[in-house]
């Protein structure tokens, strides 16, 4: 029997198409294995993490005075439900402001109803517009005055001191970031909205900002561990997300609430960011 056996084993390695047959049924089977990987990866990143809202605290000042409470990059297309679980979220931290760094929409359709949701967050709302923004042609003025009834603004190129003169708030538009600041001394706090990060580096002048905020890069969307982003949405100089320190004061890029082109998220979940300062 083992005589027969052996046989057959010996029969089998010199016939060179059983190999082939053996290999191509293990590299048929690795295949199909990493094409049902690549489909659990893709649901996952497009029907959980996508909307896997993370709410994140930073903590930048040993006495804290202000709670802000940061969003950007809503890229509003219609989902109703999901923004108003945001609006629900901020509301229930309770911050003193809000702020958003732009891109609200893609489609000048989406803006009215994206206002009237935004609207329901009880604070003040201050904000910039995004490249989207500008895209869609909505009227900034409309945007404003909705932002107004919040009791915050619609800042462009320009600032605002609140809290009895002691925390301003300015906000830059478009592909250039010009300082804007006031010279009074009763400011405790100076807070700076960019829709780009790698402007922050222009902002260094007489007066150090003590918060930066700014959005557009969605942190790539799809990162992997200790690589970072494996898609470029127009990241420079090294800022994808996070906490930077710059010349002008600490930069915090949030990865954004929503997506663009590609409607997937993983290891990038959507964040609301809320910072003591």
């Amino acid at each position: 029997m083992s005589g027969n056996l052996g046989c057959i084993l010996n029969y089998q390695m010199k016939d060179p198409s059983i190999v082939l047959r053996r290999i191509a049924r293990v590299l048929l089977t690795v295949i199909a294995g990493l094409i049902a990987l690549y489909c659990l990866v893709l649901i996952y990143g497009m029907c959980i993490e996508r909307k896997w809202l993370i709410v994140k605290t930073l903590n930048l000042s040993p006495s804290p005075c202000l709670k802000v409470v940061h969003i950007t990059d809503i890229h509003y297309k219609g989902d109703r439900k999901y923004l108003t679980k945001v609006v629900d979220i901020v509301n229930r931290l309770s911050p003193d402001i809000v702020c958003i760094t732009g891109d609200i929409i893609e489609e000048s359709g989406f803006m009215d109803e994206a206002l009237a949701i935004l609207c329901q967050i009880r604070y003040p709302l201050f904000g910039i517009p995004g490249n989207h923004d500008y895209w869609s042609r909505y009227p900034f003025e409309k945007i404003a005055a909705q932002f107004n009834k919040t009791g915050g603004a619609w800042l462009c190129d320009t600032n605002i001191i609140i809290r009895n003169g002691s925390i301003e708030i300015a906000g830059s538009t478009g592909s250039e970031a010009k300082a804007v600041y006031s010279e009074s001394p009763s400011i405790t706090r100076r807070i700076f909205l960019l829709h780009y990060p790698s402007l922050a580096v222009s902002l260094a002048g007489p007066h150090r900002y003590n918060l930066i905020l700014a959005g557009h890069t969605h942190g790539g969307q799809v990162r992997l561990p200790y690589i970072g982003p494996i898609l470029n949405y127009c990241i420079g100089n090294d800022f994808d997300s996070g906490l930077f320190n710059t010349s002008a004061g600490p930069l915090y890029i949030n990865p954004g609430i929503g997506t663009f082109y590609h409607d997937i998220r993983i290891f990038c979940r959507p964040e609301i960011t809320v910072i003591n300062l």
